[in-house]
C-alpha cells in the first residue's frame, strides 16, 4: 500500500539528566529492537563521533544522538498547543521547559538524509513509500527508543511522524497494546463549537496516518465522547493496516 512518503521516521527523549549509554549498550538496544521488528543478524557500526552513533542493518541506518542540552522549544510549537495534548499530559508546558538533555534517534535508508538525490516528483530515493516498510521502521524506533528509556528514563517523549508529544506513561503503555497505533497516531481533535467539552461536537484527524495508509484518516464531527472516536480511529487503522498485510 502506498503511503505519503516519508524521509525519516525520528523520535526524541526528553530527560531531566544525562547518562550517556556506552556503544556495547547502544549495539544491544539496536539489536533488541531488531529482534522485535524479526529481523535478524547484527547492526554494523557505521560512524561514531562524539553524540552521535550510526549503525546500519538490512539497508536501514539507525543515528542515536545524546546529548547534555535540552531540544529548542520552537520544535514543540505544533504539539503543545494541541487540545489532545493537554488532555493527556497537562503539564507538557513544564515538562518541554525542565528537561536539560535530550536522546534522538533517526531511522532512515540512508546516512545522510539530505544528500539523497531527488526524483522526478521531487521525493527522495530514500524515502519510505510503502506501508509495510514505514510501519517497520516507525515500529523499529519505537524499540530502540524504548531500550533507551529504561536506561536513562524520560519525562516526556516527542514522536516526529504525527508531531506526538507523550508522557512516558502514554509511551510505555503502548507496548501493552496489540499494536503501537496509539503513540504512532496523534489525534487532532477539534469542534465548530470551540471547546473539547461533553455535548459538543467533536472531529478528529489521524495525523500520522498519512505515513501508513493510502490517504489519511478525517472523522467528521459528532456528538460523540472524544475517548471513543480515538479507540474507533485506531481501530479503522489498525483493521486496515492488518488487511493489507494478509494480502500482500
Amino acid at each position: 500500500m502506498k503511503i505519503q512518503p516519508i524521509n525519516a521516521i525520528e523520535g526524541a527523549l526528553l530527560q531531566t539528566r544525562f547518562v550517556e549509554m556506552p556503544l556495547d549498550g547502544l549495539a544491544d538496544v539496536v539489536s533488541a529492537a531488531l529482534r522485535k521488528c524479526h529481523i535478524m543478524g547484527v547492526a554494523d557500526v557505521l560512524s561514531r563521533s562524539h553524540h552521535v552513533t550510526i549503525f546500519r542493518s538490512h539497508g536501514y541506518y539507525i543515528s542515536i544522538t545524546q546529548k547534555n542540552l535540552p531540544l529548542a522549544r520552537a520544535g514543540f510549537g505544533g504539539c503543545l498547543p494541541q487540545p489532545i495534548t493537554k488532555i493527556m499530559m497537562p503539564d507538557a508546558e513544564q515538562r518541554v521547559d525542565a528537561h536539560t538533555a535530550h536522546v534522538f534517534v533517526s531511522i532512515t535508508r540512508s546516512p545522510s538524509v539530505a544528500s539523497l538525490d531527488l526524483d522526478e516528483e521531487g521525493y527522495s530515493f530514500g524515502d519510505f513509500r510503502k506501508s509495510d516498510d514505514a510501519h517497520r521502521a516507525m515500529t523499529l524506533g519505537y524499540w530502540v527508543l524504548n531500550g533507551l528509556h529504561l536506561y536513562n528514563p524520560a519525562t516526556a517523549v516527542h514522536w516526529l511522524p504525527s508531531d506526538h508529544l507523550v508522557s512516558t506513561l502514554h509511551f510505555e503503555a503502548a507496548a501493552k497494546e496489540p499494536t503501537l497505533t496509539r503513540f504512532f497516531i496523534r489525534p487532532y481533535l477539534y469542534s465548530s463549537a470551540g471547546s473539547i467539552a461533553a455535548g459538543n461536537p467533536i472531529g478528529l484527524v489521524a495525523n500520522g496516518s498519512q505515513y501508513l495508509m493510502e490517504k489519511p484518516v478525517i472523522f467528521d464531527q459528532a456528538s460523540v465522547d472524544y475517548r471513543w472516536l480515538i479507540e474507533r480511529s485506531d481501530l479503522f487503522i489498525d483493521e486496515v493496516l492488518a488487511k493489507a498485510k494478509a494480502t500482500h
